[in-house]
């Protein structure tokens, strides 16, 4: 006599609820109706029911990797804006690794690996794993690029700039140092260099002022 077991499907997990808070939150802060995601989905190829937006948003359906492709495009945000949260708080990304939102957002940009993971994952080899996440986490030549002295040395300023900020906003911080390190050697792209540092020194002076005197 043949037996057939239903088909056991991982629930929705910590990631998957945070993409649905994040999906609501997004659509309603933009003030998009379900309705209209819909057809914004559609048009973008990846058509979405108003039903199945509702379920989404209530936990009660998964999103797999091209729902969220797709519904990043339509709310004009990156994936890892639905992936993770804004507001501060910790980020349990499974069951067994939970971390401060700061790290979770490096990592998921690229930017440093996770030490809670790689620990668990790697043991002791924990050099040679932020290694291989630096050459295989980013696009081809940005590894090479990123380890030229500037780029270190902008990526430390940022870092410094983080301990002081904490988690208030720092985007035109971040957009001056990010720009420092992508110009190029060209004469142009030298003068565009020299602006953007010379905003980068603006806003570093405007952040500490007499604490760095």
């Amino acid at each position: 006599m043949l037996v057939f077991m239903p088909k056991v499907s991982n629930p929705i997990g910590p990631t998957g609820q945070r993409v649905a808070h994040n999906l609501s939150e997004l659509r309603e802060q933009r003030g998009i109706r379900k309705a209209q995601l819909s057809r914004l989905l559609g048009q973008l190829g990846r058509p979405m029911s108003h039903d199945v937006i509702t379920k989404i948003e209530g936990c009660r359906r998964p999103v797999d990797t091209d729902d969220l492709v797709a519904l990043a495009l339509a709310l004009n945000v990156t994936p890892n804006r639905l992936l993770l949260p804004v507001d501060g708080s910790r980020v349990e990304l499974t069951s067994e690794v939970e971390v401060e939102q700061r790290p979770a957002w490096n990592w998921a940009d690229g930017i440093h690996a996770l030490e809670e993971a790689i620990q668990r994952t790697h043991g002791e080899a924990l050099t040679a794993a932020y290694g291989d996440f630096k050459s295989h986490s980013r696009p081809t030549g940005e590894y090479e690029r990123d380890q030229h002295t500037a780029a270190r040395a902008a990526r430390d300023v940022l870092d410094r700039i983080h301990l002081i900020l904490g988690n208030e906003t720092r985007m035109a911080l971040e957009d001056a140092i990010r720009q420092a390190v992508e110009y190029g050697n060209s004469s142009g792209n030298a003068a565009m260099l020299r602006r953007a540092l010379n905003r980068l020194n603006a806003e570093v002076e405007d952040l500490i002022g007499d604490e760095g005197d």
